[in-house]
């Protein structure tokens, strides 16, 4: 692979830190160079050396990022809100709903986007937008609360049930959207009925789009559910919502681009002989990623939660490109960790451990690090874990 000018070691150095999808294109430039960045080293080498979620610069950031994670201890949902650099619990938010009837609280985080949170309320299949640093909410709101705004749907229609909500923002308009998918049984025509809306915070008013064919199939999805014994998640990148669905043709992820506000699909990777495995989908420097826990379901019945010992972590690069799955590696879980919740900075893992703990652990060095929420080492459930990029985001006193 060597030229005439840069001995072959440099040439590999300057290709691992190309970004990603440059790479892809580069691999047409040559057989040798087509055979090195095919190899699975190389592209995780390349992946984790590409924090580009982040910029370096953090520090004299006047809006840094935080860690948002969400927790449930002593029937209370509290938010707590972690130093990105140093992982230090800043401050904490418990939810609150003044407008809403008494009873189980049931709320869960949708997505985070520019500091504006997105939650979904499953018992009432009410959709949220909060801006946890402002008393008062974006004027597209019907009733607020804490800068809490509730999103009044098209129309309030008896026997529709919401399968779907995403939420994200649009870099053409430099708008906030909502998408939801609903869908309800026709007594007389003995049929399923899907339509999709969509919620443009500018307006502060729903609209239904073309739902194409791609959504029929889908289980109901917010933020997580239970797959049998498996813990299923959705995410947010760049613009794009994806979820994780079982459709009858075979498991896919789906995706909502809230530009051109279309829908569509791409198949999982080949995965060996796992035919039953847990799975959390996720980002990892900008890309798409799972986290597959291979298992059998023996295990599972036994130990409702605790992992086995393996966890494959695969990353997309090209969506709707099946052949762009790559595996970056694996790792020996401890049977103590119960789930994991996202990645750090450069490929480091947070995870829920049985003792309903957040843990950082380091795949190359192998430590493990315990982490206060609020001042105190144990949660009761850690429900989510989200990363905010905010523009105008910052603690109020």
């Amino acid at each position: 692979m060597s030229t005439s000018f840069l001995p072959e070691a440099i040439v590999e150095n300057i290709l691992s830190r190309l970004p990603p999808k440059t790479l892809i294109r580069f691999r047409c430039v040559s057989k040798t160079w087509l055979a090195l960045i095919g190899t699975p080293d190389f592209l995780s080498k390349n992946i984790l050396n590409h924090s580009i979620l982040v910029p370096n610069n953090t520090a004299q950031n006047p809006n840094p990022p935080f860690l948002l994670v969400k927790a449930f201890n002593n029937r209370k949902h509290i938010c707590n809100f972690l130093s990105y650099d140093t992982l230090d619990c800043l401050f904490h938010i418990q939810f609150q709903l003044d407008f809403r009837s008494p009873g189980r609280l049931d709320l869960q985080i949708v997505a985070s986007c520019h500091g504006l949170i997105c939650l979904y309320d499953r018992q009432y299949q009410v959709v949220y937008l909060w801006n946890p640093t402002t008393s008062s909410s974006s004027s597209s709101s019907s009733s607020s609360s804490s800068g809490l705004s509730r999103l009044t749907p098209v129309s309030p229609r008896r026997n529709w049930y919401v399968k779907i909500v995403g939420f994200g923002f649009d870099p053409i308009s430099n708008d906030f959207k909502v998408v939801r998918v609903v869908e309800r049984f026709a007594v007389n025509s003995f049929r399923k009925e899907i339509e999709a809306e969509v919620y443009r915070v500018s307006s502060g008013s729903w609209r239904q789009i073309d739902i194409g064919p791609v959504i029929f199939g889908i289980p109901w999805v917010s933020t997580t559910y239970m797959k049998g014994f498996q813990w299923v998640y959705t995410t947010y990148v760049n613009g794009v919502f994806f979820w994780w669905t079982n459709q009858e043709v075979g498991e896919k992820i789906i995706a909502f681009d809230f530009s051109d506000e279309i829908f569509k699909t791409t198949s999982l990777p080949e995965m060996g002989n796992a035919d039953n495995y847990s799975c959390k989908l996720t980002v990892l420097n900008s890309f798409v990623a799972i986290l597959v826990i291979p298992h059998d379901q023996e295990v599972m019945r036994s130990c409702f939660e605790i992992w086995p010992h393996f966890l494959d972590i695969w990353v997309l690069i090209e969506f709707g490109v099946k052949e762009s799955w790559n595996k970056l590696f694996t790792i020996t879980a401890p049977s103590t960790w119960r789930r994991p919740l996202g990645f750090w900075k450069n490929g480091e893992l947070f995870i829920e451990n049985g003792n309903s703990q957040l843990v950082l652990y380091d795949p190359f060095t192998k430590i493990e690090k315990n982490l206060q929420l609020n001042g105190i080492k144990e949660y009761f459930g850690i429900e989510e874990y989200f990363c905010l990029f905010p523009n105008n985001f910052q603690v109020v006193p």
